[in-house]
């Protein structure tokens, strides 16, 4: 696994809740859940957008917990399908019937903005 990989949650089959210091994860496709302690949970929250393991780690409040586990756990999401990589590109090109449908598909939760790497180019080409 490479460290520097940007990965995000696999939406929509991928949903969680997150009550206090723990979360709940359900994997649609496969009727599986899991559940997280607090030191995952702050790290499964940095995959709401695109990150990578390395800067996922550097945002949580306790990484000496997680650092000697992390490539086992990242690997555990992949495998499972709970994580997928983020898409590398430069820009994402739309063309959608209406305001309404191109916020639908590029916001939010799952979004195509939240795949994003920073610095990419959304271009909508509706007329």
């Amino acid at each position: 696994m490479n460290r520097a990989t940007r990965l995000v949650i696999n939406r929509p089959t991928v949903i969680y809740d997150t009550q206090g210091d723990e979360t709940v994860i359900i994997d649609l496709a496969t009727g599986h859940y899991f559940r997280l302690d607090a030191a995952s949970t702050q790290l499964w929250a940095q995959f709401d957008s695109a990150s990578s393991p390395e800067e996922a780690l550097a945002r949580v409040t306790n990484p000496g917990s997680l650092g000697s586990e992390l490539d086992a756990m990242i690997t555990d999401l992949l495998d499972r399908k709970l994580l997928r990589t983020a898409t590398d590109a430069d820009a994402v090109i739309t063309c959608l019937p209406s305001p309404a449908i191109s916020a639908a598909v590029v916001q939010g939760a799952g979004g195509v903005f939240s795949t994003l790497r920073p610095g990419c180019t959304w271009i909508e080409m509706s007329t």
